[in-house]
C-alpha cells in the first residue's frame, strides 16, 4: 500500500503499510490538550481570585464615593460588577450583572473601577472577576 498523510488542526495522522492513526484519534489528542490547558487556566484563575480578590475589593471600597444626589435622595442598593482582568492589566467586558436600580450608583461603581484598575494585581491568565458592591446609608 501507499503512503497517505492527513492533517487535522495541526496534528498529522499517517497511514503506512496498513497501520493507521485516524483523524479522530488526532482530534481526541487535541481535545485532551485543550482540556488540560483549560484546567490549568481555571486553576490559575481560581488561585488568583482566592489570593487577590480581597485586594481588588478593598481598593474599590476605599476609592468608591457615594454620589451626593444619591445620598440626598436616600438611594441605596447593591450591584454586581463583572469584568475580565488581563495579564497586561487591561479590563475587558465590563458589565453590571445586577443593578442597584439607580443609574447614578451603577455609573459611580463603574467609573471608580476604571479609575483604579491600574492598581490591581496582574493575573497570569485572563480572569473573570465578579465584584459585589453595596451602597448603604448609615443611620436610616
Amino acid at each position: 500500500r501507499g503512503f497517505a498523510s492527513y492533517s487535522t488542526l495541526g496534528y498529522h495522522a499517517k497511514e503506512i503499510s496498513g497501520s493507521s492513526i485516524s483523524k479522530a484519534q488526532g482530534g481526541k489528542a487535541e481535545e485532551g490538550e485543550k482540556e488540560a490547558l483549560q484546567r490549568t487556566h481555571a486553576q490559575k484563575e481560581t488561585q488568583f481570585l482566592s489570593q487577590k480578590l480581597s485586594v481588588i475589593s478593598e481598593l474599590m471600597r476605599k476609592n468608591l464615593t457615594y454620589p451626593y444626589l444619591a445620598r440626598r435622595m436616600g438611594w441605596q442598593g447593591e450591584l454586581i460588577l463583572s469584568f475580565i482582568l488581563t495579564p497586561s492589566g487591561e479590563l475587558k467586558e465590563i458589565k453590571i450583572e445586577k443593578s442597584t436600580g439607580y443609574e447614578i450608583l451603577d455609573k459611580q461603581a463603574k467609573d471608580t473601577l476604571l479609575k483604579i484598575a491600574k492598581y490591581f494585581p496582574r493575573p497570569e491568565v485572563e480572569v473573570r472577576v465578579r465584584l459585589p458592591i453595596s451602597f448603604r446609608l448609615e443611620g436610616l
